[in-house]
């Protein structure tokens, strides 16, 4: 508002620049707000509809890899086509808030594994980062909770997202927690009955 931005194309970018990083941020939280308020009703109507996983976890890829180039994210399928019935809309942002959570806070590979059995299907989403302590892994699902450092400052989030992840699991009838492979990896286990 202040500068000549015809005249000062260097100025304008930056401007532009951080002007767009601020509204991607409000975007975010109210996205976190709304998925929030749409849990504490207890009459949130999920839409769920027949879906093939392995092809909804592969958008949800695909988005999370368009935003970040430093790191990978691969999806191991141990599985034949397996069609749930799912709400697409809600399961997409639940597991994308898992990839998210390794992106922000997990090393630079993520490994997303899937395994179907007779009558369920597991999802193992694992990184290469420092894990998350056992002390901690209960409670990450609480909303609000955010794991404290010792700078305030680097915590990012609004401790809502795996809360609202943990809900619609449920809400499909299935379980999230947290478990630990030989090298003491975090790695989140997602299970949903195959029927």
């Amino acid at each position: 508002k202040n500068f000549n931005a015809l005249n000062d194309t260097v100025k304008s970018e930056k401007y532009i620049g951080i002007a767009n990083s601020q509204v991607g941020k409000l975007n975010e939280m109210v996205e976190k707000i709304l998925e929030t308020a749409s849990l504490n009703h207890n009459d949130l109507k999920l839409d769920k509809q027949p879906q093939n996983l392995s092809a909804l976890i592969e958008r949800v890829i695909e988005k999370y890899q368009l935003i970040t180039t430093e790191k990978t994210i691969k999806l191991e399928n141990k599985t034949k086509d397996v069609i749930l019935k799912l709400d697409k809309f809600h399961f997409e942002n639940a597991i994308g808030n898992v990839i998210d959570n390794a992106l922000k806070y997990g090393g630079n590979k993520i490994n997303i594994e899937l395994i179907s059995t007779k009558n369920k299907v597991e999802i193992f989403i694992k990184d290469n980062g420092n894990g998350i302590h056992k002390d901690q892994k209960e409670k990450i699902f609480d909303q609000f909770y955010r794991i404290p450092t010792g700078n305030t400052h680097n915590v990012k989030g609004f401790g809502i997202g795996l809360y609202y992840t943990k809900n619609i699991i449920e809400k499909h009838g299935g379980n999230i927690h947290i478990i630990y492979d030989k090298k003491n990896h975090t790695i989140f286990k997602i299970e949903l009955l195959n029927e």
